[in-house]
């Protein structure tokens, strides 16, 4: 998927047993909080890699420049309450 492609998000290579489990984990957990039992799997992370993609922290290294984003830091619970409730500053 090139949804992240011109983004400081490393490109996802590897999905091991605790990858699968995390990403499951997050769906089961994002169905609830959006209130969309129904939701497709593929449906659901489209919706929600597609609000992402515009989030500045994932075009713009912090001050620093020693923190990127990762998935696993995109499928904390918190991160997509952020995202669903739009608090995270956008790319202007």
């Amino acid at each position: 998927n090139d949804t992240f492609k011109d983004t400081l998000l490393p490109k996802l290579t590897i999905i091991e047993d605790k990858r699968k489990r995390l990403i499951r984990n997050f769906f089961n957990a994002g169905k609830k909080i959006i209130n969309k039992q129904d939701i497709t799997f593929e449906a659901f992370f489209t919706s929600y890699f597609n609000a992402c993609k515009d989030l500045r922290f994932i075009h713009i290294p912090n001050n620093n420049n020693t923190w990127r984003p990762t998935f696993e830091y995109l499928l904390k619970t918190e991160v997509m309450i952020k995202v669903k409730e739009k608090t995270f500053p956008k790319v202007s």
